[in-house]
């Protein structure tokens, strides 16, 4: 099973064993599955992952839109996206701002591959 499978799988797990919690405690149970699952990834961009996709939840398409940015975000820092699922322009907007501010301490292929799906998407 590739990292990017995994990683899947476990967000699937939980999110249907986190879906009756209170939105702090389901904020810090992804925070930490971020973390174990997106090693390298500086915690300030985990914390700047999570709380995007607390914010989604929380505006038009709810949980389907933010569970789709959140899988896209985590196949981008695997650097296994392709194309699925889709994103807006404004969510490559806010991809490319999330990871620049972390580029000082990001590993550089993983910054360079983040910002090519970026630039290729017309978030620049």
């Amino acid at each position: 099973m590739r990292p990017s499978d995994r990683l899947l799988s476990d967000l699937d797990d939980w999110a249907g064993r986190t879906a009756r919690d209170p939105e702090a405690r389901r904020f810090e149970s992804l925070k930490a599955l971020l973390g174990r699952s997106l090693r390298g990834i500086p915690g300030d961009l985990l914390a700047g992952i999570a709380e995007r996709w607390s914010a989604l939840t929380r505006g038009p398409g709810g949980a389907a839109r933010a569970r789709a940015w959140l899988d896209a975000v985590c196949l981008l820092a695997l650097m296994d996206y392709q194309d699925d699922p889709p994103l807006e322009r404004e969510d490559w907007e806010e991809i490319r701002e999330l990871f620049s501010a972390e580029g000082e301490t990001l590993d550089m292929d993983l910054l360079s591959y983040v910002l090519e799906r970026v630039l290729d998407h017309g978030g620049f």
